[in-house]
């Protein structure tokens, strides 16, 4: 288990939802945010040494600000960010008015990770690692604990290992679910009435994930925030491959989360503004040589709602 870097820092921030009767939480694979220090885990065309500047950096931290600010999330999941470093100079260069007075990301080897941004306070936080002889590292796992609306939320943030490569890695992916579930079964017994959320890059479609949490060893009944939206209003999916959207972006959620009762996920959007897509209506994938577009991914957002407190 890695050590997860908590960042503090004293700055106003918003109150949440109107009335405090909602909150969004979204997630965002950034496609590739580093900076233009050369620590060695880099990938190789992220290397001063190769091509990639301090001006780069400076256009692609703009970037990825501008859709930060644009998705106004209380809490953001990030994928593939390089280190603290990157991270803490986008919160508190490019965000800094932006209310996320915590920010972190796991202490761990390898070139890109999940980082939370949040403007709630957060009551806890834990890093859960999957070691495989068969791969160097692997992304771990963020868990973060809130209270919300009175009630215990346990987030977690997730990239799971990339569909490229061998078919083995299937395999792995499926571990990488198997401890999230384990995870989950751990806090339904120790802490009955908690509520779990779920979001990231799972690099699997949405109702593979879902198959999967159903039939696990420790089966969970789990729920997939895309079956919250309304077909046709928005792009079908996250992500263009071969010619047609996947699902692989997005959130699951228990079901103490769509009961009616208290806190609820009350619904759930592709973010897919205009200036995110291509002329083709896909996402606009980051051009490193001419500094250009913001990601192969769309983020994906999900409202919760303390019901007892609406008006």
């Amino acid at each position: 288990m890695g050590r997860p870097h908590l960042v503090f820092f004293l700055l106003l921030f918003r109150l949440v939802g109107v009335g405090g009767e909602e909150y969004v939480v979204a997630t965002y694979n950034v496609e590739n945010l580093f900076d233009a220090v050369e620590d060695g885990a880099e990938y190789d065309e992220f290397r001063p040494s190769s091509f990639w500047t301090e001006e780069k950096v400076l256009v692609r931290l703009e970037a990825v600000s501008r859709v930060v600010r644009s998705l106004d999330a209380d809490v953001l999941i990030l994928q593939e960010v390089e280190n603290e470093r990157v991270l803490g100079r986008l919160v508190s260069g490019y965000l800094a008015d932006a209310g996320y007075r915590w920010h972190f990301l796991p202490e761990e080897e390898g070139a890109v990770h999940v980082a939370v941004l949040s403007r709630i306070p957060v009551e806890g936080v834990r890093v859960h690692a999957l070691k495989d002889p068969r791969v160097a590292v692997l992304r771990s796992v963020v868990e973060v604990e809130y209270r919300l609306g009175g009630e215990q939320v346990f987030l977690f943030g997730v990239h799971l290992i990339s569909r490229a490569g061998p078919a083995w890695r299937d395999e792995i992916r499926r571990n990488q679910l198997f401890l999230i579930a384990r995870r989950l079964e751990e806090i339904r017994r120790t802490a009955p009435g908690a509520h779990v959320l779920v979001g990231g890059d799972f690099n699997m479609e949405a109702d593979e994930v879902e198959t999967f949490f159903d039939r696990a060893l420790f089966p969970q009944d789990v729920h997939s925030v895309w079956s919250m939206m309304v077909p046709g209003t928005m792009p079908s999916g996250s992500y263009w491959y071969e010619g047609r959207w996947e699902r692989i972006d997005g959130f699951f959620f228990t079901e103490g989360l769509r009961d009616g009762v208290g806190l609820d996920v009350t619904g759930g959007e592709v973010m897919a503004f205009p200036w995110l897509l291509d002329e083709r209506g896909r996402p606009w994938s980051w051009d490193m040589g001419t500094g250009s577009g913001y990601s192969d991914h769309l983020p994906v957002k999900v409202i919760l709602t303390d019901l007892t407190r609406m008006k």
